[in-house]
């Protein structure tokens, strides 16, 4: 994928909006900036919009089901 290898996968909610929009430009051949308009609602494009949200809901309930099978929060016992 053309552009999402320069992205730091352990820095956060920034780098994974970042990575989600490089991979939905990379699908639809259009610019990250082009992609990040379409969110702010500066250009419609509703393929773009939905690819945008289906992925970023994906990652979501990923991230959400990682939580609930590995309590990273928990105190280990001693």
């Amino acid at each position: 994928m053309q552009g999402t290898e320069k992205f730091n996968l352990n820095s956060g909610k920034d780098n994974q909006r970042a990575l989600s929009v490089a991979k939905v430009a990379d699908m639809w051949g259009v610019s990250a900036r082009y992609v990040y308009m379409v969110i702010r609602g500066d250009r419609e494009h509703e393929g773009i919009f939905e690819s945008y949200m289906e992925m970023t809901e994906g990652v979501d309930r990923l991230v959400a089901e990682v939580n609930r099978l590995v309590p990273f929060n928990e105190k280990k016992a001693s």
